[in-house]
């Protein structure tokens, strides 16, 4: 049975699973920088934690090495100001990924759809600490070199090769 989910109760500060990390490193490059991370969730060298207020910097001077990215697995419970920062970065000439769950809510009407490249995730992510996966379809949404579409990803064979 999957988590049940408490609106405006329900855990915000998943880690995201190694495995998909992998995948999206596959398939995008290294991950240099974490936009929303905190002490015990970080994936990447550097990050931006709640003290740094993420969403008052400006992300577009983000100094990357060459070939990383960065990403953002935010809190879902308000979600729409992360995403309307990765969408301001769609233009530059790197990859910025939003993990955020699958819809058409006004959101991800205005910030997600065609301005970004929308892979939605075949499979259900069993965040780090959690047994089972995340009860509704999740996307990373890969925002930069002004790039748009969808498709389906299998994330699980980026790595593996196989589906598991």
């Amino acid at each position: 049975m999957p988590p049940r989910q408490k609106p405006g109760k329900s855990k915000q500060d998943y880690r995201t699973p190694g495995v998909l990390l992998s995948a999206i490193a596959h398939r995008f490059g290294p991950i240099g920088f974490d936009l929303a991370s905190s002490e015990e969730n970080r994936v990447a060298p550097r990050g931006w934690t709640k003290a740094d207020n993420a969403l008052d910097q400006d992300w577009r001077k983000l100094r990357l090495r060459r070939g990383d990215v960065a990403f953002c697995n935010p809190e879902f419970a308000d979600i729409e100001p992360w995403a309307e920062c990765c969408a301001d970065v769609r233009l530059l000439q790197r990859w910025t990924l939003l993990l955020a769950p699958l819809g058409t809510q006004d959101w991800a009407v205005k910030h997600m759809w065609r301005k970004s490249y929308v892979l939605k995730l075949r499979g259900r992510v069993a965040f780090v600490g959690e047994e089972q996966g995340y009860p509704k379809d999740l996307v990373v949404a890969a925002y930069g070199f002004g790039v748009s579409g969808e498709e389906v990803w299998d994330w699980r064979k980026q790595v593996t090769g196989a589906a598991k």
